[in-house]
């Protein structure tokens, strides 16, 4: 599989108390070109079916990734604000987030007891508690395993630099 230049780098999926304007997926470009993101798109995964994908993110002409920087998708309360503003509503878990680039090519995370593979890459990450953020650490590192490449981190750092 040819690796994705834009992959997901930062999940917050259930803020303490109610979830409701907190959420976020922030995205890293890992390659040295800027990356239109026109055509991209972000679904969430249900875990309690097989093939449950629902899409609520797509890229615009407007979106654009410069090279090593994040891009985050959001809802209204998350501090510093999103370059994109949508409602997000991700689940607590066993749940799944998706990006999916214009050729169809995909980078998925898994969180939580997942039953159906289509849901995580080699293994899923382990399922957080509430205020914690899953992440990759290192930045942008993927190495196809889910449970290898993202840990829980406290407090979330939308738009911000992680660091083992």
């Amino acid at each position: 599989m040819l690796a994705l230049p834009v992959v997901l780098n930062e999940v917050f999926y259930d803020p303490s108390g109610p979830d409701g304007g907190f959420q976020f997926v922030e995205l890293i470009n890992r390659s040295p070109l800027p990356v239109a993101l026109a055509g991209w798109r972000l679904d969430a995964g249900d875990g309690a079916g097989a093939d449950r994908w629902r899409t609520w993110w797509s890229g615009s002409g407007a979106d654009v990734i410069a090279p090593g920087a994040r891009f985050v998708i959001g809802e209204g309360r998350v501090e510093p604000a999103p370059d994109r503003v949508v409602p997000i509503d991700l689940e607590n878990g066993p749940d799944a987030v998706r990006l999916v680039a214009p050729d169809g090519t995909a980078d998925v995370l898994g969180y939580g007891a997942l039953t159906w593979a289509t849901y995580f890459e080699g293994r899923p990450a382990a399922d957080v508690a509430s205020g914690f953020a899953l992440a990759r650490l290192p930045d942008g590192a993927d190495s196809d395993d889910n449970a290898a490449d993202w840990f829980a981190v406290s407090p979330p750092t939308p738009g911000s630099r992680m660091s083992l």
